[in-house]
């Protein structure tokens, strides 16, 4: 299977601390990532949601993980890990405390692996 490398999406934020501990870090957003694998949530009202993993070209160990919810849209940015964890996960403000964050997390630590 070819890796297919994804260029960032997204300005990067300011670097500081998130309210887990964790840091936004520049290599976060600055270079190119690879495609590891995907999975699909049912979100209810036969609605479905593709979250995408992928990998940092520039830290083997950082990955990524994005959502796309069919409108033809750029894929929006929900996390970043590292595997094996270094760390704790850094969630985007709107997925910090989701129901979903957990399962989430393991799915793509799973395919990260």
């Amino acid at each position: 299977m070819d890796l297919l490398a994804i260029a960032p999406s997204e300005a990067p934020p300011d670097l500081r601390p998130t309210p887990d501990g964790g840091t936004l870090r520049a290599e976060m957003f600055e270079f190119p990532w690879l495609y590891l694998g995907e999975f699909t949530v049912d979100i209810g009202m036969r609605a479905k949601v593709r979250f995408l993993v992928e990998r940092s070209v520039g830290d083997l160990a950082l990955h990524r993980i994005r959502y796309d919810e069919g409108f033809e849209r750029e894929p929006t940015l929900v996390a970043h890990f590292t595997e094996p964890a270094a760390g704790p996960t850094v969630w985007r403000p709107v997925w910090d405390g989701d129901r979903l964050s957990p399962s989430i997390e393991a799915r793509s630590r799973a395919i990260a692996r």
